[in-house]
């Protein structure tokens, strides 16, 4: 299927390290997050969520995250990469949805990198209804709120529209063990609640997805586990293939996205 072809071709843009890039059964099977988890990442994605991975360290796996988990995106969603202001202007002017991914968030002459004017021009899409995806260096909310808000000038009303803010810590010498240790989750009009914090859930927290779409993202990820689906491209294709995460109405708790 084309719609394949394109969504991996974009996915791959982004490995930097060469090599097979991994899916979420991979990072299943090295425990960087488990099946509850991963159904919670998956039902607020599938929904049109808005993300970013943050990680301190280089080489933490904040890309590798945030690329297994463009595989979540609903049906028919093209992902854009960030590479230029023209690309940027033409999202502010086109009305049908699109997945906006930057590579990441950082000054540099790199593709698909964006700071200062080009950052606040990618923030605005949000307003547009786009779905926003990126990483950047911050383990923390309280580093991303400044990296963003306070040096980049992204106004806090855009800020809250990223839906999910994944946090990854790496620990051991070799080999070294990476997981998410921190989910941060917004409506899109409030700012930022804490819903996952190592290994545990703050049930009480959770306002995108309700239960049923979490059992539903767990049926679906039980069945990929059990069919061994590890290749992006099959991971893609078998999520296209399945009736629950074709078929159901997967939309989030606001009105906001």
């Amino acid at each position: 299927m084309i719609d394949i072809e394109e969504h991996c071709y974009q996915i791959e843009l982004c490995n930097q390290r060469g090599g097979r890039m991994l899916s979420v059964l991979d990072l299943l099977e090295a425990g960087t997050l488990d099946i509850r988890l991963a159904s919670y990442l998956l039902s607020v994605i599938r929904g049109g969520g808005s993300y970013i991975v943050g990680a301190s360290p280089g080489g933490a796996g904040k890309t590798t995250v945030m690329c297994a988990l463009l595989n979540f995106i609903r049906p028919g969603l093209k992902i854009i990469p960030t590479d230029s202001k023209e690309t940027l202007n033409k999202g502010l002017q086109l009305v049908e949805q699109r997945c906006y991914l930057c590579h990441e968030i950082g000054p540099g002459d790199y593709f698909a990198y964006l700071w200062g004017e080009e950052l606040r021009m990618f923030f605005k899409l949000a307003d547009i209804g786009h779905v926003l995806v990126s990483n950047l260096h911050a383990d923390t909310y309280e580093a991303t709120e400044h990296q963003l808000c306070i040096e980049n000038k992204v106004p806090r009303s855009q800020f809250n529209k990223i839906n999910l803010l994944i946090f990854l810590e790496v620990s051991g010498i070799w080999p070294k063990t990476r997981r998410i240790c921190s989910v941060w989750e917004s409506t899109g009009s409030d700012r930022h609640v804490e819903v996952f914090s190592h290994g545990r859930f703050n049930a009480g927290a959770i306002t995108l997805v309700g239960p049923e779409s979490l059992e539903a993202a767990g049926q679906i990820l039980y069945e990929l586990v059990s069919l061994k689906k590890r290749d992006i491209s099959e991971v893609r294709s078998f999520l296209l293939t399945n009736r629950m995460f074709m078929e159901r109405s997967w939309k989030l708790s606001t009105a906001s996205c």
